[in-house]
This record gives structure tokens, sequence and C-alpha cells, in this order.
């Protein structure tokens, strides 16, 4: 075919002819306000494109390698079944790629609840002049109508697949958050700071972290020592048992009990106050600050 085409041929599917029903696990869609996991478009490597729609597109190699096939089929039906009167130039080639009349393919997927609902696909076909070229395509139409679903299996399949990785990474990084080791780096380079509450959040924090539930947890990396990492400074200027705030925001999680309170071992007591009126330091020494670079 040598590139000049007379007209198009459209393969699309109807709403709801390709059920997804691929639920998310919960490790996506229970998320907290601190940690967040990989969200829609990432686990599957999609491009937000309308309201609750993304157009895949790994996918895409998938499903031409499938209408390659298929159309090898049609074409050896349409020459050997339908008697058309194909040319040399169709007769010289034992395997039709769809591919040169291609025009256009789209794959899109609908999401609701963060639950993939159905697949959407759309073909363009370009036809060049030759009777026996459409008679093809037409022939290649109607194979893809009838054996939508198993076309589109291996599109479910690696969609499905992509959820089972992506939740096994988004495991293994709450394990990781859990166990303290992303608190600890920055608990450790908050210790050398120059500012002695600072020193003393940081050793409350590394003190109780496995005592602390997950609620607990959260609070304390993402709004104690991110903000304290980000600033140098925290400031703890009265006699409470527990960073400032503490009780409150710990309240105001979504998983928490908003009748919490603080009951475990003081934060006074996790370093010796110097001087409880020191002004506030000029934020973390250079020690913490090269550390801290590393991370």
């Amino acid at each position: 075919m040598g590139g000049d085409y007379d007209g198009e041929i459209w393969i699309t599917s109807k709403p709801g002819s390709i059920p997804l029903n691929l639920s998310l696990p919960n490790i996506f869609t229970n998320q907290t306000s601190g940690f967040k996991v990989n969200p829609f478009s990432q686990i599957f490597s999609a491009s937000h494109v309308g309201p609750r729609t993304y157009a895949l597109g790994d996918e895409r190699i998938i499903l031409i390698d499938k209408l390659n096939e298929i159309a090898n089929h049609a074409y050896e039906f349409a020459k050997n079944q339908l008697s058309l009167p194909f040319d040399e130039k169709y007769e010289a080639r034992p395997i039709l790629d769809f591919t040169e009349a291609l025009g256009d393919i789209k794959l899109l997927v609908t999401e609701s609840n963060s639950n993939l609902d159905e697949l959407r696909i759309r073909i363009v076909l370009n036809v060049d002049e030759d009777d026996d070229h459409i008679l093809f395509l037409e022939n290649f139409a109607q194979v893809i109508d009838q054996n939508l679903l198993e076309i589109t299996k291996p599109i479910r399949q690696s969609l499905a697949e992509k959820i089972r990785v992506a939740e096994a990474r988004a495991s293994q990084k709450l394990e990781e958050f859990y166990s303290g080791a992303r608190a600890m780096s920055i608990v450790r380079n908050l210790r050398v700071s120059s500012q002695p509450d600072v020193v003393r959040l940081a050793k409350w924090i590394e003190q109780n972290w496995n005592n602390f539930n997950n609620v607990e947890k959260e609070v304390a990396f993402y709004q104690y020592l991110i903000p304290t990492q980000s600033s140098g400074d925290y400031v703890h200027r009265d006699e409470l048992d527990a960073p400032r705030f503490w009780d409150s925001n710990v309240q105001r999680h979504p998983n928490a009990d908003t009748t919490y309170r603080w009951t475990g071992p003081s934060i006074k007591d996790a370093a010796p106050y110097t001087n409880p009126d020191a002004p506030i330091g000029s934020g973390l020494a250079d020690e913490g600050l090269k550390d801290l670079d590393e991370l």
C-alpha cells in the first residue's frame, strides 16, 4: 500500500461491551492522610484524558500483536474461502501486517471508586482504492466484532498483573515506613541539630517509635519529622508530655479515636533541659546538613 488512502474504517467498542471488573486492593483504597501509595495513573502507566477515563499506553502493543494475528487469519480466509481477485502484491505476502493500514488506535479504561470498570477501544483503519483491500478490512472488522472479549483478554491480564506488582511494591514501602527505616534516617540528622528542642523531639520519636501505633507513626513522621527536617527548628516551650499539638494532630487523623490522649513517656525526659528558655537555633548543625544531603 502506497500511503494514499481513500477512506477509513472505524472499529469502536460499545459502552459496557468489554467489562473489566478489576478491583484495587485495600492498600490503594484505604489511604490515610499521611502515607500515600501509587495513584491510579502510575499503576497502569495511563494518562488522564477525561472524567474517570484514562488512556492506556503499554497495552497498545499487546492489542497490536493480537490484531496482527487476526489480520493474518482474515487475509488467509478471504484469499482461500471468498475467492477474491487478489492481485500479486497481496498474494506475494504470506503475512499481512494490519499496522500498514492503521490510522489510529485508542485504549481507554473507565474507573469508579478506584476500580477499573470497563475497557473501550477505537481502531481507525485507512482504506486504499483496491476492492480486495476493502473486503479484507471488512472481514477483519467482523472477526474483531465476533471475538472482542477474547481479543481483549490479554489486556485485562496485563492490567491485573500491574495491580499485583503495584500491590507488592506498595506493601514493601509500607513495611519499610512502619518499621521506622525512613523515620530513623531523619532522626539521625535531627539529633545533631544545634536547637535543643529539635534534639529532644528526635530522641522522643526514636524512643517511642516501636510503641507507636500506625496512626501515631504517621503523625510523627509527616507532621513533626518532615516539617522539622525542612525548617531545622522545633519549639517546645511548655511543660507538655508530648510534642506541641500532638493530641489534636492525632485526633484529626481519619483512623484515630477522637478522645485520644498521649499517656506514654514524656518528651521532657527524652533529653536533659540544658536551658528551656534558649532561643531558636539556626537549624541543623553542619554535620546534620551534610547527612541530610545524602538522603
